[in-house]
């Protein structure tokens, strides 16, 4: 007899929200350059509790999911519900030359962060415009 969450598939394939802010946090804060430490203390919290955030081992309040995206410059949804690192290796992938991988990624780290933001607000736009193409009913007739 199958039940809960064994009839609906693994645990791993179930959405873990606290994963994505996890990876989300640990790559925000890489890309701007700041320790575990510098987090905690910008966001007034322990490292342990910022650590175990960026682990995926705890999920974070609403307040501090808020607090972290406003920061960062990045919608509360799209931190929350994407890994966003998928972004940025879906850049990499495009690029057929492997340093030009590379080059792309050191400007993109010097970039401010006004200029990274409008990357992201622009990536978020295309992911939203990607999904309602493929989520068209007439996408079939093509």
């Amino acid at each position: 007899m199958i039940t809960g969450l064994e009839s609906r598939g693994t645990a791993k394939e179930t959405y873990k929200p606290h994963d994505y802010i996890g990876r989300n946090m640990q790559l925000l804060r890489h890309i701007h350059g700041m320790s575990q430490d510098a987090a905690a203390d910008r966001f007034n919290i322990s490292r342990t509790s910022y650590r175990y955030m960026e682990a995926g081992k705890r999920v974070p309040t609403l307040e501090f999911a808020c607090a972290i995206s406003d920061y960062y410059g990045i919608s509360l949804d799209l931190f929350i519900s994407f890994d966003i690192s998928k972004y940025i290796l879906t850049m990499l992938q495009i690029s057929s030359d492997s340093s030009g991988s590379f080059i792309f990624m050191e400007k993109y780290l010097r970039l401010s962060h006004g200029a990274k933001q409008q990357i992201q607000d622009r990536l978020y736009e295309l992911h939203v415009l990607e999904f309602a193409f493929n989520s068209s009913p007439h996408k079939s007739d093509r």
